[in-house]
């Protein structure tokens, strides 16, 4: 704990709509703030935030059952607040879409010469 690290999230952004199916896709300040409400769960404490849209991901089969899953990714400096929750959010990944490859979370050192 109280480690920096630089990190990397590449994500997929949305929310549920409140006792719905439907799942609304977030893009910029909405996508931001999205992350920013769950990395503490993560065990980072963020310093710094950027964001950009790589594009999105699309997984399935055929064309009539393919899923479209909002990407975006994260970059910053974090502090470790807890190293357990952070360990289990870098192996089991962030939010949904991790089957269709989001929700990595990765993380280096920040070296003292930064």
């Amino acid at each position: 704990p109280g480690r920096l690290v630089r990190y990397r999230l590449a994500a997929n952004t949305c929310r549920r709509l409140s006792r719905s199916t439907k799942v609304v896709p977030l893009r910029g300040a909405d996508a931001d703030e999205w992350w920013i409400a769950r990395a503490l769960g993560c065990g980072l404490e963020l310093q710094s935030v950027t964001s950009r849209s790589p594009g999105d991901a699309i997984g399935g089969g055929a064309p009539e059952k393919r899923i479209r899953h909002t990407l975006t990714q994260f970059d910053g400096v974090a502090a470790v607040a807890d190293a357990r929750a952070l360990s289990a959010a870098i192996t089991a990944g962030v939010g949904r879409g991790k089957s269709h490859g989001c929700g990595l979370l990765s993380i280096a050192p920040v070296s003292t010469g930064e």
